[in-house]
């Protein structure tokens, strides 16, 4: 016996199979009343997990509780942990907000131990060691004392029960398969008839005992029993057996009627095979050779094989190995992915094996879909399939030297016959495969170098493989790469498992529910089965408790399933930077990132940054929607904020150095958009270089695609620490949210919202214009141009008090322009005329041409106003500004000024001109708006003139451009303008 002892003696321990029991340093303790007791299994069997308040209250009174449960539950509480603190002067049990939990570290108990136990056991049954796999079954199975959670009343505590007896029967069925490879049969006929008696349909149980009666001579018994199973599951499911235990009957039945056994030798009792139930060829569950350890075929020690040992004909005479682990019986969706994976392994080239692999981040189903996948087309390979576990994301890979001795076994190779040397037993395997239909599916791959030597050799055979990351280096390989699951598919799975009477009473709330869980398989599935136990939990208590991000780790664990167990495989297997990173830049609220933003954030160049962003896609952990582009899916991210938790300083730094990143960044991208401006003179010089730009053009479109994120970033920071508020401003003072913003102009609202109230509260009167500012440019660029209005009159005095001119001439601007929308010339003048004398002191000619155009509008094209030669001198002078300056952006709006008063002085040729220049600056400079009312006034003036069918195409190349820029007021205007200039067409003839 290896591997150390099966129970841990800790000094503070509970069994749950049988009664409740309790010691500490091997001293009982009193555990109290009933209630008490279901209190204390309730929080053992989420051992270490946050067990809301409602569960437990259910577990205890069921959907109707009394009015005092809440205070007869905390006496419970507060009587365990007298009980527990007198024995240990420690108290292991938590109050989490309306959670309690029991510290896992501070205690055990013997179902951990069985399930520990459990994978030891199938770890021995791998490495062919049956009799270390015995003796761990029969210590675990005498941890059993009786009914689990015995005189414990309720659903919740007997659904448990009903858990805990599926628990021993997996145990006995493991005990058996060890038993029978070990050729006791008779011994596993004394534990397997008990357990049939009380799961008669039960068929790997079933085949156990059809197995250990035939070993033991008694064939006629196994046979009846076969037929007794029959007439069970036809009389109470309308069910046939299924393929497994049909083969075993078969092979028994053949045997007998021949009188000899697989060997062709007489049939003795113990020459029977001793192979495990639930396959043909006796492969334990999860096992790796499925054969017996110790013998060439599972058949008991000492029978003779028919040819020598080792020989690829002993081999070949063995039984067919079918060592698949059973599908899920819920198995939903996937149906596209199913379907190529079955063409790619059935219709390969002829020449090479066929191998099909399906990559994704973990609990995402890999696993799931591989195995339906194997099942679907199990009957085209009647040679076998194997089956290992290569353990890739554990951080311990399985060795492909010890998976191939478990592959050569289940093909009838003696275990004293197998080659020493791994590229021996390769060999030999790719012999014993050659020609024939044999499907090798091997799950969680680490790489390729992995997977290789356990390749079969011929093209009759294929491969399967479950994997992380995609195998580099393995040619040939198809693989689909398995994504969340679609919502219509995530909620089918979840009514699939709480059922469908629960989901159709809450169809919202399912799909919230699916949407919380990220669409991960996984994470579906454990909140499905959370419900399953808990009858009195609405979907939408579920919902609730997901919605904390931090909450939604605890409640994604139950039994043998954690999400967060899941990520941890890969996350642990991370260098030291590459963890570094995926913590660091979890914690920043970007919805997805660059290799430039992860660069600014861990102080790294960008190629390492994108370096680290690779090798974090490598493992599953990063996600990449497009080219340059990364993303954490939303489960993962609270994962990586959850071990981020320990380095708030690394975090905080992250957060800044994006932020400041972003501020130089966005004055590059306006010093390129209006070099003149003294704009950027109010705020102080970027402590980063930013990113530079060849063009403008190119600046745009950074900002297009930064201007979200950095967005969020900054209301990220203005909660923050002075540096990261102060931060969060500047970056909001250059930010180009754009004139075709939609949404965002919402979210830069908010953040502008928070930024003033921040100001205020920590009484920084100059941040606090600042934030103004952004407001009253929030509200003129959403078009409320009554607020932008009034909000801005008291702040210009404000920044004329504190001699901020800058402010003071950007927001007389706004003032301005507001004010000759709404029809207050007088206002409108004013505030133009300020604009324009501040950016004369200033010496900001950008400042003063737009000033100028402005009150060009405000005064002779406004209502009651007269366009003359002044009116065209003023537009010239401007023009002048601009075009020395090269400022393509104010050059436009000069064109256009131009082409307006031209137009107003019935000078068409020049109007005409300036026109056609204006649509030209437009297009090249993207700006959408602009170029709709270009082309609308040029086909006003078109239609005027009498050009009707350059007036039509000027309207449609308008209206065109409005409906891509989702410009509505615009495309309305511009639909009637067409029917008319369309009619006008008609009636012209």
């Amino acid at each position: 016996m290896t591997g150390g002892e099966l129970i841990i003696d800790d000094s503070l321990r509970f069994a749950l199979l049988g009664p409740l029991r309790g010691w500490h340093r091997g001293r009982p303790l009193e555990l109290g009343a009933r209630g008490q007791q279901m209190v204390l299994a309730s929080l053992l069997l989420d051992l270490g997990d946050a067990v809301p308040v409602a569960d437990l209250v259910g577990a205890l009174w069921g959907p109707e509780p009394p009015r005092n449960a809440l205070g007869t539950l905390r006496t419970y509480i507060s009587r365990l942990r007298k009980v527990i603190v007198a024995a240990t002067d420690s108290d292991p049990i938590r109050t989490i907000g309306d959670t309690y939990l029991l510290d896992a570290s501070a205690c055990s108990t013997d179902v951990q131990d069985v399930h520990r136990t459990m994978r030891r056991i199938r770890q021995a049954g791998a490495a062919g060691e049956a009799a270390e796999a015995e003796e761990l079954c029969r210590r675990a199975l005498a941890l059993w004392h009786g009914t689990p959670l015995l005189g414990l009343p309720g659903s919740v505590f007997a659904a448990q029960r009903a858990r805990l007896a599926e628990l021993r029967v997996s145990l006995v069925s493991e005990h058996s398969d060890a038993l029978l490879a070990l050729g006791r049969h008779a011994e596993a006929v004394l534990e397997l008839k008990p357990l049939v008696a009380e799961f008669p349909s039960h068929e790997a149980l079933r085949g156990s005992l059809m197995l250990a009666l035939h070993g033991s001579g008694h064939s006629g018994e196994a046979l009846a029993g076969y037929e007794d199973l029959l007439r069970r599951l036809d009389d109470e499911l309308g069910l046939a057996p299924g393929p497994e235990i049909q083969a075993i009957h078969d092979r028994i039945r053949a045997e007998t009627a021949g009188g000899a056994d697989r060997g062709g030798r007489a049939a003795a009792p113990g020459s029977a095979s001793g192979s495990a139930p639930g396959s043909a060829s006796g492969s334990a569950p999860g096992s790796a050779s499925g054969s017996a350890p110790g013998s060439a075929s599972g058949s008991a020690p000492g029978s003779a094989s028919g040819s020598k040992p080792g020989s690829a004909s002993a081999a070949r005479d063995a039984e067919v190995p079918a060592q698949l682990l059973a599908a899920l019986p819920d198995f939903t969706g996937r149906a596209a992915q199913a379907a190529e994976l079955r063409a790619a392994l059935l219709t390969g080239s002829g020449a090479a094996l066929p191998v099909a692999a399906v990559a994704g981040m973990g609990g995402v189903g890999k696993t799931t879909l591989a195995l339906h996948v194997a099942h679907s087309i199990s009957d085209r390979f009647p040679g076998g399939r194997l089956y290992a576990d290569l353990r890739g994301a554990d951080g311990i890979p399985a060795d492909p030297q010890a998976v191939l001795r478990g592959f050569l076994t289940a093909l009838g190779v003696a275990s004293q016959d197998v080659p020493d040397e791994l590229e021996e037993r390769s060999a030999l395997f790719r012999t014993l495969t050659t020609d024939r239909r044999i499907l090798v599916l091997l799950d969680n791959a680490a790489d390729a170098a992995q997977v290789g030597p356990l390749l079969p050799g011929s093209s009759t055979c294929a491969a399967l493989i479950t994997c992380r990351a995609r195998l580099v280096g393995l040619p040939a390989v198809h693989t689909v790469d398995l994504e969340v699951m679609p919502a219509a598919e995530a909620g089918q799975l979840l009514r699939r498992i709480v059922g469908a009477a629960r989901a159709d009473a809450e169809p919202e709330a399912l799909a919230q529910l699916a949407d919380a869980c990220g669409r991960l398989p996984l994470a579906l599935r454990i909140v499905g089965t959370r419900l399953t136990t808990r009858a009195v939990w609405k979907l939408a208590d579920m919902v609730a408790r997901l919605a904390d991000e931090r909450r939604a780790l605890a409640v994604l664990r139950t039994g043998d399933l954690s999400v967060p167990a899941c990520f941890a495989i890969g996350y642990r297997q991370l260098g030291t930077e590459a963890a570094r990173a995926f913590r660091l830049l979890a914690t920043l609220d970007l919805p997805e990132l660059s290799a430039e933003f992860a660069a600014a954030g861990l102080g790294l160049a960008e190629q390492s940054a994108e370096d680290l962003l690779e090798a974090l896609v490598d493992v599953a952990l990063l996600e990449t929607p497009r080219h340059g582009r990364y993303r954490y899916h939303d489960l993962v991210r609270a994962y990586a904020r959850s071990v981020a938790a320990d380095d708030p300083d690394g975090a905080s730094a992250a957060l800044t150095g994006i932020l400041d990143h972003g501020y130089a960044t966005g004055r590059a991208q306006r010093r390129l958009g209006d070099p003149d401006s003294k704009f950027l003179d109010a705020f102080p010089a970027p402590r980063s270089a930013g990113t530079g730009f060849a063009d403008f053009g190119e600046a745009r479109r950074w900002m297009a695609e930064e201007v979200r994120g950095l967005t969020l970033l900054a209301r990220q920071a203005s909660a923050g620490t002075d540096e990261h508020f102060r931060a969060a401003v500047l970056v909001m003072a250059v930010l180009d949210h754009g004139e075709e913003a939609g949404d965002l102009l919402s979210l830069e609202a908010d953040v502008v919202g928070v930024l003033s109230r921040e100001a205020a509260a920590r009484g920084d009167d100059r941040t606090g214009r600042i934030a103004g500012m952004l407001h009253v440019h929030n509200r003129f660029i959403a078009r409320d141009l009554p607020e932008a209005l009034e909000a801005s009159l008291p702040l210009i005095e404000q920044c004329r008090a504190a001699d901020e001119d800058v402010l003071v001439a950007w927001l007389a601007h706004i003032a301005g322009t507001s004010a000759h929308h709404l029809g207050q010339r007088d206002v409108a003048e004013a505030m133009l005329r300020l604009c324009r004398d501040t950016g004369i002191a200033l010496d900001d000619t950008s400042l003063v041409s737009t000033a100028t155009k402005w009150l060009i509008f405000a005064t002779a094209m406004s209502p009651g106003g007269q366009v003359t030669a002044e009116t065209l001198r003023l537009a010239q002078s401007a023009f002048d500004l601009d075009e020395r300056a090269g400022n393509r952006l104010n050059l436009m709006g000069a064109w256009h000024m131009l082409a307006r008063v031209h137009d107003a002085l019935g000078e068409e040729t020049e109007a005409e001109h300036a026109y056609r220049h204006t649509i030209e600056l437009t297009v090249e400079l993207g700006h959408r708006e602009r170029e709709v009312v270009a082309r609308r006034e040029s086909a006003t003036r078109l239609h005027r003139l009498g050009r009707r069918a350059e007036a039509v195409e000027q309207t449609q190349r308008a209206l065109a451009v409005a409906q891509a820029a989702q410009l509505a007021t615009e495309e309305s205007r511009l639909r009637e303008m067409l029917e008319e200039a369309l009619a006008d067409q008609s009636a012209a003839g």
